[in-house]
C-alpha cells in the first residue's frame, strides 16, 4: 500500500515551482478539508499581465477538480477549498502545481505553434526579391 503525503489539522505544506513571487500552500483544516491558498491568482511569476490572458485561470477550480477527481470550491480570488479530499489528493495536487508550467508549455496547441513560427520567419517573397540582380 503506497504511503501518501498527509497533513494534520493546522499543518501547512508549501509548494515550490508554481509562483516564484509567492508559492501556494496547502493547509489541513480542523474538519479534514484542505485549504489551497495562492498569493496571486492568476500567479504572478514575473509575468502577471501575460497570465491574465490564460484561459486556464478563468475556471481554475474546474481544472483542479478534474485533475484531483474531487470537488474544489473557489471561495475567493486566491482561496480554494477541497471539502472531501481523498488519501492521494495532497500528492496529486503537489505534483500538479510543481509541474504546472512544464506541462503547460509541453501541451501548447498545434494552432499556437505555427503562428509563433510564422511571425518570426521572414517572408519568402521578400527573401527571393532581395536576391534578384538589378
Amino acid at each position: 500500500m503506497p504511503k501518501h503525503l498527509n497533513l494534520l489539522p493546522g499543518e501547512t505544506l508549501e509548494i515550490k515551482g508554481f509562483d516564484s513571487l509567492g508559492e501556494p500552500t496547502i493547509t489541513r483544516e480542523d474538519d479534514g478539508s484542505l485549504a489551497l491558498t495562492f498569493n496571486f491568482m492568476p500567479p504572478d511569476n514575473g509575468a502577471y499581465e501575460e497570465n491574465l490572458d490564460m484561459v486556464i485561470f478563468d475556471n481554475f477550480d474546474n481544472e483542479l477538480s478534474k485533475v484531483l477527481g474531487v470537488e474544489v470550491v473557489w471561495e475567493d480570488r486566491e482561496f480554494f477549498n477541497i471539502p472531501s479530499p481523498k488519501k492521494d489528493t495532497i500528492d496529486i495536487l503537489k505534483k500538479y502545481l510543481e509541474n504546472f508550467w512544464k506541462k503547460l508549455s509541453a501541451n501548447k496547441t498545434t494552432k499556437e505553434i505555427p503562428l509563433q513560427i510564422n511571425t518570426e520567419q521572414p517572408s519568402l517573397a521578400i527573401t527571393l526579391k532581395s536576391l534578384k540582380k538589378n
